[in-house]
């Protein structure tokens, strides 16, 4: 079941992303939504689950952009890695914390999708405009990415507790009943 709802939060994401935010000039050097969406899984879920969502939104990311296959999955492996890794010395659930590990995974997306293109453009134009994106996108990603991750840790929340008074409920209400004896 949660599988499903990482799914439908990740389409849901990538919807938004490429179909709504394009319409609005405000957010044209906005960061990746669905990088705050593996950050989320990175620090709040178990590893299998936060791999497993990790691999499936990069391929569809790749799938849907068009761009080179194998950039959105390396991207939110990469980050997710990372995520994982500073967990083991640092308290990266701190509040205070999150704002840097959010930037800091926005930035490191930012690095290696301007590698990517980089390759394919002329050195220094490219280099002073992938400076200003970076610098634009992990601005953004201080003011609403842990916003952005309260929301959906919100939702979370909500959805579980939903979830633990209709299946798990004990007594003879909820799905679940108790066999009597």
């Amino acid at each position: 079941m949660i599988y499903l709802i990482h799914i439908c939060v990740g389409l849901f994401l990538m919807i938004l992303q490429s179909s709504v935010k394009p319409y609005f000039k405000l957010f044209d050097g906005f960061y990746d939504l669905l990088s705050v969406f593996v950050i989320f899984l990175g620090i709040y879920r178990p590893v299998r689950e936060s791999l497993s969502m990790a691999i499936f939104v990069g391929i569809v990311m790749d799938t849907l952009t068009g761009g080179p296959f194998g950039l959105y999955l390396t991207i939110y492996l990469w980050i997710l890695f990372g995520i994982r890794a500073g967990i083991s010395f640092l308290h990266i659930k701190s509040f205070f914390l999150l704002p840097i590990v959010i930037s800091s995974g926005v930035l490191a997306g930012s690095i290696i999708s301007s590698f990517v293109a980089g390759m394919a453009a002329s050195e220094a134009v490219f280099f002073s405009k992938a400076l200003w994106m970076a610098a634009e996108q992990v601005f953004w990603a201080v003011l609403t990415g842990t916003l952005l991750l309260s929301f959906i840790r919100y939702g979370y929340s909500k959805l579980n507790r939903w979830q633990n008074e209709l299946f798990i409920k004990k007594g003879t209400h909820g799905f679940f009943r108790r066999a009597e004896k």
